[in-house]
């Protein structure tokens, strides 16, 4: 896969400032991608590479997450708002528009209330109301949330998460923290998010059924965030929607798979196979 770096931008929404990252020709269709929850834009990174010959493909890190601003308050209403702003920054066209997990969530809503500016819409591993309770994972590594190195940030998601190649978790380790002044790493996201509503919690069923547009459900198949059950009732409530499930892949489809991934969403499109 091509591993093209991509050029920063940021963009003045209301009284914040908003990071993304951009890969391909400016003066291409858009397609716009939302991040998960305490994630990123460059968790895109494997990705939007594969669609940068025919997009003009925009990563957005959401308030409070990566490089924008931090804010008060958080929850889907103002990330909406915040995508609102971003495209009216931007003067973006009707866009092809692709969130994961709590950015498949911003994602509904925004298609919802907008059908004029989204002709596609790829929702990745998120359904309309909260997974059930999931048990903990007895192996899970506990978050120093301080560490000495770089190199200890791709171990703990090397521990969280095995399969992303090796060479795209040490970039990804690297964009997910900032460096103190006393030389320790720290995440980048917000610590109000945590105060702030669970991504996951939430009655959409309704948003769901007013997208107006083509739609893509995307479940990982060892995911437990959004079971076949929920996404094959989602595909049902939906004008146009089709699901694939992509193989050896968990939550984050796009780090996890994304070959997979990649050749579902270009097929979607009525993009060549690459």
């Amino acid at each position: 896969m091509s591993q093209s770096e991509p050029r920063d931008g940021r963009a003045n929404v209301g009284d914040l400032t908003l990071h993304y990252v951009e890969w391909g020709d400016p003066q291409a269709p858009a397609m716009v991608l939302l991040h998960g929850f305490m994630a990123h834009a460059r968790t895109w990174d494997l990705f939007a590479p594969e669609f940068a010959r025919d997009y003009r493909v925009l990563a957005v890190d959401q308030r409070g997450h990566g490089d924008s601003d931090p804010a008060t308050e958080y929850g889907p209403e103002l990330y909406v708002r915040d995508l609102e702003g971003f495209v009216r920054a931007l003067a973006l066209p009707p866009f092809v528009l692709v969130g994961m997990s709590m950015g498949g969530r911003n994602a509904m809503l925004y298609a919802a209330r907008h059908p004029e500016m989204v002709p596609r819409l790829v929702i990745v591993d998120i359904g309309p109301e909260a997974p059930p309770p999931l048990p903990p994972r007895p192996d899970a590594p506990e978050d120093p949330g301080v560490f000495d190195s770089v190199q200890q940030v791709a171990d703990f998601l090397r521990a969280q998460d095995p399969y992303p190649p090796e060479d795209y978790r040490q970039r990804v380790a690297a964009h997910s923290v900032r460096q103190r002044e006393d030389g320790k790493y720290v995440w980048k996201w917000h610590e109000g998010l945590l105060w702030g509503p669970s991504p996951a919690e939430g009655n959409y069923w309704e948003v769901v059924r007013a997208i107006q547009c083509p739609t893509l459900v995307v479940r990982g198949a060892e995911s437990p965030i959004l079971p076949r059950e929920m996404a094959e009732r989602m595909v049902g409530a939906l004008r146009d929607g089709r699901l694939v499930e992509i193989p050896r892949a968990g939550h984050a489809v796009q780090e996890d798979n994304a070959p997979a991934l990649v050749a579902a969403v270009r097929e979607f499109l009525g993009l060549p196979a690459r």
